[in-house]
């Protein structure tokens, strides 16, 4: 028998004050991940970061990079660190450029 994958939720957008980036990357409305990957490398708030994070995850539920940045965001909540203590990956360049 295969086994059967669970589809994550479409995430819930937490976010109340959004920047200018974030309206952006919603109007864009993006169905690819690096789009995401790249939006959640631009933000500047929590909210902001893990819904980008999130949509990445939603469309690909094994991109190890999307699974990273939620868990890193979840941790730095536990632990009360600043988002600016969440590492950020430069997205100008693709993953293909980087091998």
């Amino acid at each position: 028998m295969a086994k059967q994958t669970v589809r994550p939720m479409f995430p819930v957008n937490r976010v109340t004050q959004p920047s200018a980036d974030f309206a952006e990357a919603l109007r864009e409305d993006s169905n690819r991940i690096f789009d995401w990957l790249y939006w959640a490398s631009r933000m500047k708030t929590r909210d902001e970061q893990l819904y980008c994070f999130e949509r990445a995850h939603y469309i690909d539920p094994y991109n190890r990079e999307a699974l990273d940045g939620i868990n890193q965001l979840q941790r730095a909540a536990q632990q009360r660190l600043p988002v600016t203590a969440v590492v950020r990956r430069p997205w100008g360049t693709s993953a293909i450029d980087e091998l």
